[in-house]
Parts: structure tokens; sequence; C-alpha cells
């Protein structure tokens, strides 16, 4: 990983702290404990796949995985975005249809992302009305869908024959945009609404980015927002 991502890592692995130490106050929103649980995955399974990383992968390199990476992140936007609303709509059959991170998109096989991704995007067009203020445009719709077919397209360019694997490839860059979307979109708003003081207190601090990759080196600064960072920018 870089060291902006042993950062982020860290910081994740402080909200989660904080999400342990108020369980019970996370505990009375049911949409909440399904976010923490989803982040505790991602963080997870960035951990197992750390190592991984500097081997590289052909997938990441290949037109197959970057139009995948792209398919991926504009429909995760878009249904974060929907998932937002429905959190904030307390419309619970929404929620549980919109939470969905592009960790969930890369399990399925290459073959069904597409269609799994198109019933998304199908979802957030059919509440559009309801998500302008939550920044969801018929622009932004169309390109997710032109996306999704760059990714059909791409699989009989890259060989076919893998397309019914098991889509396992999740690229650490992928996992660090799924937490930063649950954390940005959905699980900051929730702790709002939550509207208990200790919590929101001790959760911002949890949210600042530091310097730990610099520390473990024994050079440069462990005080928040080192580098410039902030809490929920680009992996």
């Amino acid at each position: 990983m870089t060291n902006r991502q042993v950062n982020k890592l860290a910081m994740y692995f402080v909200v989660l702290a904080v999400a342990d130490k108020f369980a019970a106050v996370f505990g009375t929103i049911p949409a909440a404990v399904r976010l923490i649980t989803k982040l505790k995955g991602i963080v997870a399974e960035i951990k197992s796949r750390s190592g991984e990383v500097d081997q590289g992968t052909s997938g990441e390199t290949n037109a197959k995985g970057k139009a995948e990476d792209e398919m991926s992140e504009a429909v995760s936007i878009l249904v974060g975005s929907l998932h937002a609303f429905a959190v904030d709509a307390k419309d619970e059959e929404l929620m549980q249809k919109s939470d969905v991170v592009d960790s969930d998109i890369d399990r399925k096989r290459d073959a069904e992302k597409g269609k799994y991704c198109t019933s998304l995007v199908d979802i957030v067009e059919e509440h559009k009305a309801g998500l302008v203020e939550w920044g969801v445009t018929d622009e932004g719709i169309a390109e997710a869908r032109s996306l999704i077919k760059a990714y059909e397209d791409s699989l009989g360019k890259a060989g076919s024959a893998k397309s019914g694997q098991t889509g396992g490839r999740q690229s650490i860059t992928a996992l660090f945009r799924s937490a930063d979307l649950l954390l940005n979109m959905q699980l900051d708003k929730t702790v709002a609404q939550l509207k208990n003081a200790e919590l929101s207190r001790e959760y911002d601090a949890a949210r600042v980015i530091k310097d730990v990759a610099a520390t473990r080196k024994g050079g440069g600064s462990s005080s928040p927002d080192a580098g410039g960072a902030s809490p929920g920018q680009g992996a």
C-alpha cells in the first residue's frame, strides 16, 4: 500500500474502535449497524489483500480491469447517493436495496456484473426525482450506463473464457474507494442523525487522517491531516 493508504487504513481502524465503543448507540438504528458491519468487511479485505498489491496484477492494467473499475465507481457513487437518500427518508426497503458498495459488485461473476450494475442504476433512475439534492443527474445516470456497456464490450476482448469465473479481483484502490463512499455518503450522515454529542466528538476526531506511515518510518509528522490530507479524499 501507499503511505496515503496506510494512513487511511489507520483512520478506518479508529472509526471502527469508536463504533465498538458506542455500539449501543449505533444499535438504535439498524441501518447504522449494517454500515458498521460492511465497513468492517471492507477493512478486513484490505488487510488480507495488502500483501498482494506490490506484486501487481494484469487485471488492473488491461482494458477489462480498467472498464470494470470505472463501471464500479460510477455505479457505487449513484447507489451511495440513493442509500443516503433512503436513510434520510427512513425507507427501510430502499435502504436494503441500495446497501451496496463496489466490492459487492466485484464479487459477482464477470458475466453477471453488467446486469447487476444495470439493475442498480434502474433503481436509482426510478427515484431520480428525489435525488437531485444528493447530486444525481441524468448525465450521471447516462454515464454509468455507458460505462456498463463498455465493461460488457470488454469481456469479449479480454478473453471471455474467464468471464464465468468469480470476480474475485478487487483492487486495493477499489476497496479504499468503497470505504470512503460508505463513510462520506452514509456513515458520516448517520452519526449526525444519532445526535449524541460524545459520539459525534469522538467520531469526528477519528475521521482525521494522521501521518502514521511516516511515523512508523521514524520521521514525518503524526499531526492530524499531515500532508494536506482530509477525511474522505481519494486513496
